[in-house]
């Protein structure tokens, strides 16, 4: 299976597609007899390389969002322990003060 080949949605198999969709057009029994599965062939490859950039692209997208969140949440952690220890300091002069 393959997924909806618009040309819109696949601008680098575009030529392919159009191939594939000729072949198809001329006839109906070669169709059947697998007179287009050279093209269609081709066709799955293009795909599948267009997946892999997609997938990479997203891939590294991910890893971006990964890092921010990691960032924020240690530059929290950080601020949260400052709270932490100026409560204990200023717990503790009270305490002398007394």
């Amino acid at each position: 299976m393959h997924p909806q080949l618009d040309l819109h949605l696949h601008p680098k198999c575009r030529d392919i597609i159009s191939q594939l969709r000729e072949c198809h057009a001329k006839s109906a029994v070669g169709k059947l007899m697998g007179n287009c599965n050279d093209i269609k062939v081709k066709m799955d490859d293009c795909l599948y390389q267009e997946f892999l950039e997609w997938k990479a692209t997203n891939r590294a997208k991910g890893q971006k969002l990964a890092d921010r969140v990691a960032q924020r949440k240690r530059e929290f952690q950080e601020a949260l322990e400052r709270e932490r220890e100026q409560a204990a300091a200023s717990t503790a002069e009270s305490a002398t003060a007394n």
